[in-house]
């Protein structure tokens, strides 16, 4: 059997075909698939160690790791995490349902996303290629332009209903001058920024069955959003914003479109502060962490398909 490496997948069938497994069209950087047969032990009395084996709930999950790009599919409202609760993915052999998206922002590295998902069966295998793929990308005119967030391309962050309005943020054209550019009311030393949701699936279970019959959701979803920042003078503006939106900064565009890349990434609705921490170490700068529940999350991903769970 050949060892592959990444370069083979093939992205058109199996489960990474355009139909299955979403990714938003960003650049994957890890696809694990676990496929879990547990066995569980009986014991008798009388007797010592095991009698006999019976099977466990058989499930699969699919777990992908993209970094964000400039060709990532537009969050909307048409892609909050609330629609992916009541709806699955069907990619010809089995279904899956969204269970997590993580997205993070961190100064100095690429905007990544983890997505997650799970199925009650056996998932399928990922597809190979005959042989080595010929697609050769020529870097950043290539509309998988890396979103990051120092890039001159960069971010912007936007928030309303709190935050502490300053006097902006410079950054550096990609023709090395100077721009500034609205703080969007989080001020200069921001360090990272990250949204989780997770979304709980009941397993329905059938006796005359090892898989599910169905996963139900439970409500509400569970969303979280954090930030690190080095300049606060006033801590009650983090409490609450009734939105905070990510997307790209719309300076010299990496795949020179006029005005650059401004596709909003992440939308985070109605976050109140749950918890707050304030850290001072050798070698580093006061830093406040401020931790939030959020209501919706509108993310990066394929818009779901219309069949329901129901």
């Amino acid at each position: 059997m050949p060892i592959y490496t990444h370069d083979f997948v093939d992205l058109e069938s199996g489960l990474m075909v355009a139909t299955g497994i979403l990714h938003g069209s960003n650049a994957i950087q890890s696809i694990t698939v676990g496929r879990h047969t547990p066995k569980q032990m009986q014991q008798a009395v009388g007797y010592l160690g095991v009698v006999d084996f019976t099977r466990g709930i058989i499930t699969s999950d699919v777990s992908i790791d993209v970094v964000i790009t400039e060709q990532t599919e537009v969050a909307s409202a048409n892609t909050s995490v609330y629609k992916y609760a009541l709806q699955s993915v069907d990619v010809g052999l089995e279904e899956y349902v969204l269970t997590n998206v993580s997205i993070s922002f961190t100064a100095g590295n690429p905007a990544t996303a983890t997505y997650g998902f799970l199925t009650a069966s056996i998932a399928s295998t990922l597809a190979m290629l005959a042989e080595q793929s010929a697609t050769v990308r020529h870097g950043e005119e290539d509309p998988f332009a890396v979103v990051v967030g120092d890039d001159a391309s960069g971010i912007a962050i936007a928030a309303t209903g709190g935050g502490e309005a300053g006097d902006g943020v410079t950054i550096l054209d990609t023709d090395g001058s100077p721009t500034t550019i609205a703080d969007g009311n989080l001020p200069a030393g921001l360090q990272s920024l990250n949204f989780n949701a997770r979304i709980n699936r009941d397993n329905v279970l059938d006796v005359r069955s090892v898989l599910p019959v169905q996963f139900v959701t439970t409500y509400p979803i569970d969303i979280s959003a954090d930030l690190e920042v080095y300049q606060v003078t006033d801590r009650t503006a983090y409490e609450r914003f009734d939105t905070l939106v990510v997307s790209g900064g719309g300076q010299t565009g990496e795949t020179g479109q006029a005005g650059g890349w401004s596709g909003q990434i992440v939308q985070a609705i109605d976050l109140s502060k749950v918890d707050e921490s304030e850290t001072m170490a050798v070698g580093r700068y006061r830093a406040y962490t401020f931790n939030y529940t959020v209501a919706d999350l509108q993310v990066p991903l394929d818009e779901p398909p219309a069949a329901t769970l129901d």
